[in-house]
């Protein structure tokens, strides 16, 4: 992946993400392009109560959302 390519659009992510509360519920992400996994991480809280933040450890319950399309 071009160096330039790369540091722009992890710039845009970053900003992108910035605009998230860390102490709202949050989330986790990933980006991956050619070479596989390009960036990852997360945003905001596993658990208000607790104040527990999000790891890329956290394991999610998720299902297909496509279909109701």
């Amino acid at each position: 992946m071009n160096n330039s390519y790369n540091e722009k659009t992890h710039t845009l992510i970053k900003q992108l993400f910035n605009k998230f509360s860390p102490k709202a519920p949050g989330f986790a992400y990933i980006a991956s392009f050619d070479r596989g996994v390009t960036y990852k991480g997360t945003v905001g809280l596993a658990s208000i109560e607790k104040n527990l933040p999000i790891t890329t450890k956290n394991i999610f319950n998720i299902a297909s959302v496509s279909k109701q399309f």
